[in-house]
């Protein structure tokens, strides 16, 4: 099971050139834990900056770990993920920052499910969902 406490650490196992970004980010907050939400939001970010330039081998493997989380994630990690993770993935397609065809079609069924939800909430509808 992937849970609260060891989520990012998986994370960075995957993607280790998130590193130093990572370490900005515990630095920004210092002392305080910025929660699971926040750190998922940043790595979020982390994707919609870089995915462009990962192979889809790369890409494929993070969507991967995120389907994972979704099945096999407790209950905090599940939130998380989709909300942190998918929700701003889609929202910065919309916003035209990310392009939805660099990862739509990785998404696995939990992700795609989730995905479609939140178009369905938003009103928006992704590319390739």
């Amino acid at each position: 099971m992937i849970i609260n406490e060891n989520c990012m650490e998986l994370i960075l196992r995957k993607v280790p050139e998130f590193e130093p970004t990572w370490l900005a980010h515990l630095e920004f907050w210092g002392d305080d834990k910025a929660g699971l939400s926040n750190d998922l939001s940043e790595f979020a970010c982390y994707l919609v900056d870089n995915v462009e330039l990962m192979s889809t081998n790369k890409r494929l493997d993070i969507f991967v770990f995120i389907e994972t989380c979704l099945i096999k994630g407790d209950e905090s990690v599940k939130c998380a993920v989709a909300t942190c993770v998918l929700e701003n993935l889609i929202n910065s397609a919309s916003e035209g920052k990310i392009n939805s065809n660099l990862f739509v079609n990785l998404l696995g069924q939990e992700s795609k499910k989730f995905c479609k939800a939140w178009d369905k909430f938003t009103g928006i509808k992704t590319p390739g969902l």
